[in-house]
């Protein structure tokens, strides 16, 4: 008994990163029955592109909880975050997955321009202009880093300290509210 105990310990001691397209694709499916396309959808088909590639690679526990059972928050959200954070370990590893570690790699080093691509999403539906950085001023030296530095700074440096990422991943799963403080403010303005 102890034997079959410890091999399912060992064996389920990992999630395959299907599981993490499976939680992707349900929040894909969500969208689908709203008949929603915003910017988290478009959010969620980029992850789901990016993951894509990994799926022979092992999602730690911890971290498939951390962004498929937290009901407050979209998993595609949860999931750039935890791309984006330089010291967090998403996946196990082994020494011959050459490929798939490469993959990571460049994922990681790209999670900053997703990042981008999604705060573009978020301010092409918002109804005021430069709303989104006026709600998360965070975002204007990360901005300015892609848009100036891209070409001579390491991919890894061009994110920004933790602390800063941290800050708008944090107004950013508020981002119903900060799209509704926008059109508050157009319709004001008019």
């Amino acid at each position: 008994m102890k034997k079959i105990l410890l091999a399912y310990v060992i064996l389920t001691s990992y999630v395959s990163a299907q599981s993490l397209l499976h939680c992707l694709g349900a929040e894909e499916s969500h969208y689908a029955k709203q008949k929603y396309t915003g910017p988290n959808y478009r959010l969620n088909q980029l992850m789901i592109e990016e993951i894509s590639s990994l799926s022979d690679l092992k999602v730690i526990p911890r971290v498939y909880k951390k962004i498929c059972q937290d009901k407050s928050n979209y998993p595609s959200l949860l999931l750039l975050e935890n791309l984006i954070h330089p010291k967090e370990r998403l996946f196990q590893t082994s020494k011959n997955q050459f490929i798939e570690k490469s993959s990571l790699e460049t994922i990681k080093e790209n999670s900053g321009r997703l990042l981008i691509t999604y705060l573009s999403y978020l301010q092409t539906v918002a109804k005021t202009p430069k709303c989104i950085e006026k709600e998360i001023p965070e975002i204007i030296p990360l901005y300015s880093r892609y848009r100036y530095l891209e070409d001579i700074v390491d991919p890894k440096d061009m994110n920004g300290s933790y602390n800063e990422i941290k800050a708008i991943f944090s107004k950013l799963k508020h981002a119903d509210k900060i799209l509704e403080r926008c059109s508050q403010r157009a319709t004001k303005n008019n």
